[in-house]
Protein backbone atom coordinates (compact mmCIF):
# COMPACT_ATOMS: atom_id res chain seq x y z
CA UNK A 1 0.00 0.00 0.00
CA UNK A 2 1.38 3.47 -1.30
CA UNK A 3 0.98 6.66 0.97
CA UNK A 4 0.64 10.19 -0.17
CA UNK A 5 1.63 13.35 1.23
CA UNK A 6 -0.51 15.76 1.14
CA UNK A 7 0.53 19.96 2.51
CA UNK A 8 -2.56 21.07 4.12
CA UNK A 9 -2.36 25.47 5.00
CA UNK A 10 -4.43 26.37 7.95
CA UNK A 11 -5.96 29.53 7.87
CA UNK A 12 -5.92 30.85 11.55
CA UNK A 13 -7.62 34.14 11.03
CA UNK A 14 -10.10 35.28 8.55
CA UNK A 15 -9.46 39.05 7.18
CA UNK A 16 -11.73 40.94 5.28
CA UNK A 17 -10.81 43.84 3.49
CA UNK A 18 -9.40 45.35 -0.28
CA UNK A 19 -7.36 43.27 -2.60
CA UNK A 20 -4.93 45.20 -4.16
CA UNK A 21 -1.66 44.40 -5.93
CA UNK A 22 1.86 44.80 -4.14
CA UNK A 23 3.05 46.62 -7.05
CA UNK A 24 0.36 49.64 -6.26
CA UNK A 25 1.58 49.83 -3.00
CA UNK A 26 4.62 52.90 -2.57
CA UNK A 27 6.26 54.33 0.32
CA UNK A 28 6.29 57.98 0.82
CA UNK A 29 8.36 60.16 3.72
CA UNK A 30 5.95 61.86 5.69
CA UNK A 31 7.26 64.81 8.47
CA UNK A 32 5.04 65.01 11.46
CA UNK A 33 3.80 68.63 12.72
CA UNK A 34 2.33 69.21 16.38
CA UNK A 35 -1.04 69.35 16.67
CA UNK A 36 -0.57 72.27 18.82
CA UNK A 37 0.77 74.53 16.12
CA UNK A 38 -1.84 73.67 13.25
CA UNK A 39 -4.82 75.71 12.80
CA UNK A 40 -8.46 74.46 11.15
CA UNK A 41 -10.23 76.97 9.42
CA UNK A 42 -13.01 75.68 6.82
CA UNK A 43 -12.00 71.71 6.76
CA UNK A 44 -8.67 73.20 5.80
CA UNK A 45 -5.24 73.01 7.79
CA UNK A 46 -2.58 75.70 7.96
CA UNK A 47 0.79 76.05 10.02
CA UNK A 48 2.79 79.55 10.51
CA UNK A 49 6.52 78.56 9.02
CA UNK A 50 9.51 80.91 8.53
CA UNK A 51 10.33 81.86 4.88
CA UNK A 52 13.56 82.26 3.10
CA UNK A 53 14.19 85.53 4.60
CA UNK A 54 13.15 84.63 8.07
CA UNK A 55 9.73 86.12 7.76
CA UNK A 56 6.72 84.31 9.01
CA UNK A 57 4.29 82.99 6.42
CA UNK A 58 0.78 80.55 6.54
CA UNK A 59 0.98 77.77 4.73
CA UNK A 60 -1.74 75.16 4.05
CA UNK A 61 -1.24 71.53 4.93
CA UNK A 62 -2.37 68.49 3.01
CA UNK A 63 -2.37 66.11 5.85
CA UNK A 64 -2.75 62.21 4.81
CA UNK A 65 -2.33 60.55 8.37
CA UNK A 66 -2.63 61.61 11.70
CA UNK A 67 -2.41 60.26 15.55
CA UNK A 68 -3.04 61.68 19.04
CA UNK A 69 -0.03 64.18 18.98
CA UNK A 70 0.90 64.96 15.17
CA UNK A 71 -0.53 65.57 11.98
CA UNK A 72 1.60 64.21 9.16
CA UNK A 73 2.13 65.96 5.85
CA UNK A 74 4.16 64.54 2.65
CA UNK A 75 7.73 66.37 2.57
CA UNK A 76 7.88 68.19 -0.47
CA UNK A 77 9.30 71.72 -1.29
CA UNK A 78 6.61 73.73 1.15
CA UNK A 79 7.12 71.77 4.26
CA UNK A 80 10.37 69.47 5.17
CA UNK A 81 12.56 68.46 8.34
CA UNK A 82 14.26 71.20 10.04
CA UNK A 83 11.62 73.47 9.03
CA UNK A 84 10.95 76.13 11.71
CA UNK A 85 7.28 76.75 12.56
CA UNK A 86 5.73 78.83 15.18
CA UNK A 87 2.97 78.18 17.89
CA UNK A 88 -0.37 80.06 16.76
CA UNK A 89 -0.94 81.41 20.05
CA UNK A 90 2.39 81.62 21.68
CA UNK A 91 4.43 82.27 18.46
CA UNK A 92 6.85 79.95 20.20
CA UNK A 93 9.17 78.09 17.50
CA UNK A 94 10.24 74.60 17.00
CA UNK A 95 11.81 72.95 14.01
CA UNK A 96 10.57 70.27 12.80
CA UNK A 97 12.29 67.01 13.34
CA UNK A 98 9.97 63.77 13.41
CA UNK A 99 9.82 61.63 10.25
CA UNK A 100 7.70 58.60 9.63
CA UNK A 101 6.80 56.40 6.08
CA UNK A 102 3.54 55.66 5.51
CA UNK A 103 2.45 52.89 2.81
CA UNK A 104 0.06 54.13 0.56
CA UNK A 105 -1.35 53.93 -2.62
CA UNK A 106 -2.18 56.87 -5.55
CA UNK A 107 -6.09 57.37 -6.37
CA UNK A 108 -7.72 58.71 -8.96
CA UNK A 109 -9.60 61.85 -7.75
CA UNK A 110 -11.35 63.71 -10.18
CA UNK A 111 -8.49 64.41 -12.98
CA UNK A 112 -5.63 63.60 -10.85
CA UNK A 113 -3.56 61.06 -8.83
CA UNK A 114 -3.68 61.26 -4.76
CA UNK A 115 -1.33 59.36 -2.56
CA UNK A 116 -3.60 57.65 0.07
CA UNK A 117 -2.40 56.55 3.11
CA UNK A 118 -3.33 52.28 3.43
CA UNK A 119 -3.98 50.27 6.67
CA UNK A 120 -2.22 46.67 5.61
CA UNK A 121 -4.35 43.63 7.17
CA UNK A 122 -2.42 41.44 5.67
CA UNK A 123 -0.08 40.40 2.78
CA UNK A 124 1.79 37.96 0.85
CA UNK A 125 4.55 37.61 -2.47
CA UNK A 126 1.97 38.98 -4.60
CA UNK A 127 -1.26 41.45 -2.97
CA UNK A 128 -2.01 42.44 0.35
CA UNK A 129 -5.32 42.72 2.06
CA UNK A 130 -6.21 46.45 2.63
CA UNK A 131 -8.38 47.93 5.17
CA UNK A 132 -11.20 50.00 3.54
CA UNK A 133 -12.17 53.67 4.37
CA UNK A 134 -14.99 55.59 3.61
CA UNK A 135 -14.53 59.02 2.89
CA UNK A 136 -10.75 59.61 1.80
CA UNK A 137 -9.60 56.36 2.13
CA UNK A 138 -9.78 53.57 -0.38
CA UNK A 139 -12.98 51.65 -1.38
CA UNK A 140 -14.30 48.92 -3.70
CA UNK A 141 -14.06 50.36 -7.52
CA UNK A 142 -11.56 53.03 -6.97
CA UNK A 143 -8.93 53.90 -9.50
CA UNK A 144 -5.62 52.97 -8.02
CA UNK A 145 -2.53 53.51 -10.29
CA UNK A 146 -0.51 49.60 -10.64
CA UNK A 147 3.23 50.45 -11.60
CA UNK A 148 5.99 47.98 -11.26
CA UNK A 149 9.14 49.02 -9.84
CA UNK A 150 9.83 50.80 -6.10
CA UNK A 151 8.65 54.45 -7.03
CA UNK A 152 6.33 56.86 -8.48
CA UNK A 153 8.57 59.81 -9.43
CA UNK A 154 6.32 61.34 -11.56
CA UNK A 155 3.43 62.29 -9.66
Amino acid sequence: MAFRDIEVEVIEKNVSGLKISNTAIKSKDTIGVPRSYVTHKQSKYYVVKQGEQNEKKTISLDIVSSDNEYYYVLIDDIIKNGDIIYHPETSVPMSLTLEKEVKGVYKLVGTEYVFVPINILTQNETSAIIEEKVGSGIQIYDKVIFIPGPKVESL
